[in-house]
């Protein structure tokens, strides 16, 4: 009952006239108050955010935030010199986090005690990672720590990235928290690339995730009802919701964040276009694989101790990525995949199978391994999954007709026709930003004037028209579950 509560909270707060209510008092506080004030108040506006949507998170984020700041300290050279300290210090920290994530990550196998189901507080998978790579990059002496606790609140807690990331490295997002009294209110080019990403994600999230949520809630629920064109059709549908959900609300985020002059790292980069699973894990939840990159995988030895160790890291790493997803075998399954999946790619790249991971084979390949993947991720657990894709290959092609199951689907011959339209520009304007090398919202601002702002006011109407609305149907975003 305490989790709908949460999501139903998440959702009005979010979409509804609350939540673009709290926006817009924030950004006009933000430039009403002497330019001194304003991290200050972006502090307060992160934490009252957090609070509203569980009290409970925001007392963690303030342990965890506390806990790290002063941890910064002995951790930094500058103020420590005594290396058993610091690395104390460090290893404890670290060992700390990780105990915590794991223990609110997995408490439901703990079945009687104090830790016995514990519920994992909102956004902690996030802050918790930046963290520990905040603590990291102190240790190795890549930046000092920072001693301004307003500016490092506000990093651990910057409310619209808060649940769902993108994960921010300090050396990033810290000079810019520093220097928010130089933000101006009439920067043309950052309002019109603030109005971009948040447009672009409203038509992610309102016209294509929540709309393809209905039909694939309805076949990965019944799918023992539907036959196998449909069960194919719902696992496709999952792989675009949740890239549309995930960068949807990436790209909202970095929209609200430049209103504030904040810039942050962006996250997808068309991954669907990757020619094989490496390219894939280059452009999807790059925060996320980087983390796991230069956290996990270069001090376990990356690939400079021989092939078979590296073979061994890279299952190490997607065995955490899959367990940092959620709770379940079934995580730990589409993680194992993954690893599998970048292990037959590094093994094939120099024999006569390496068209397989090039050019446009490479992309359909890399495409349906990835959507089937998508299936441990989205089945209720790791048994229904395996019974979802037995059922693909030993169900009827189609179990009366295609309009019998589509209705059953939940779906309308209009929202056929309106989810394919929308998926149309989705894949075309991917294609295009592919092959320019850059992402959709900024390919709109390079377009000129005229065309982006057409472009920009016919993605307003057709949100405002066409988009899902509404208690009962806007659905929380996929990823503030992990």
């Amino acid at each position: 009952m305490k989790q709908i509560l949460f999501i139903q909270t998440i959702e009005n707060m979010t979409f509804q006239l609350s939540g673009i209510l709290y926006i817009g008092i924030s950004v006009l506080l933000f430039y009403l108050l002497a330019p001194a004030y304003r991290k200050f108040l972006l502090c307060l506006a992160s934490l009252v955010f957090c609070g509203f949507l569980d009290k409970y998170a925001l007392f963690v984020l303030a342990a965890v935030t506390t806990m790290t700041y002063l941890s910064g300290f002995a951790v930094d050279k500058a103020y420590l010199s005594r290396d058993w300290i610091r690395k104390t210090v460090f290893s404890a920290s670290v060992v700390i986090f990780i105990g915590l994530f794991f223990l609110w990550k997995y408490s439901y196998f703990i079945e009687k005690g104090p830790f016995a189901g514990l519920i994992l507080p909102l956004g902690f998978s996030f802050y918790c990672f930046q963290a520990i790579s905040y603590l990291t990059d102190i240790y190795k002496g890549k930046y000092g720590h920072e001693r301004d606790p307003a500016v490092f609140l506000l990093y651990m807690s910057w409310f619209p990235k808060f649940t769902s990331g993108p994960i921010e490295r300090a050396d990033q997002f810290l000079p810019q928290a520093a220097k928010l009294d130089g933000v101006r209110l009439l920067n043309g080019s950052r309002i019109i690339r603030a109005l971009s990403y948040i447009i672009w994600g409203l038509f992610l999230k309102l016209m294509l995730a929540d709309r393809m949520s209905v039909p694939v809630d309805y076949i990965f629920g019944k799918h023992n009802e539907f036959g196998s064109i449909m069960l194919i059709i719902g696992s496709l549908l999952y792989t675009f919701q949740i890239y549309c959900d995930f960068a949807g609300y990436t790209d909202i985020a970095i929209g609200v964040s430049e209103l504030f002059g904040i810039e942050l790292t962006e996250n997808f980069r068309t991954p669907y276009f990757a020619e094989n699973i490496t390219q894939f894990w280059r452009s999807w939840h790059i925060t996320l694989s980087s983390f796991l990159r230069d956290y996990v995988y270069i001090p376990l030895g990356g690939n400079k101790k021989g092939n078979i160790r590296k073979y061994v890291n890279i299952m190490i790493v997607f065995i955490i990525c899959g367990l940092w997803h959620g709770r379940g075998m079934k995580f730990l399954a589409w993680g194992i995949l993954h690893g599998l999946y970048s292990i037959f790619t590094g093994l094939i790249a120099k024999t006569r199978l390496s068209f397989l991971i090039k050019g446009v084979i490479g992309r359909i390949v890399t495409f349906c391994l990835v959507s089937f993947a998508w299936i441990f991720f989205r089945a209720e657990s790791l048994k229904l999954a395996v019974d979802y894709i037995i059922s693909i290959f030993t169900a009827k092609l189609i179990n009366r007709n295609m309009d019998f199951e589509m209705e059953k689907a939940g779906t309308t011959p209009l929202e056929l026709i309106i989810l394919g339209l929308a998926l149309a520009v989705l894949f075309i304007s991917d294609r295009i930003a592919y092959r320019k090398k850059t992402l959709v919202p900024d390919m709109m601002i390079r377009t000129g004037e005229i065309r982006r702002d057409l472009c920009l006011v016919l993605l307003s109407v057709v949100v405002l028209i066409f988009g899902i609305y509404g208690n009962l149907e806007v659905k929380n975003f996929i990823y503030m579950e992990f």
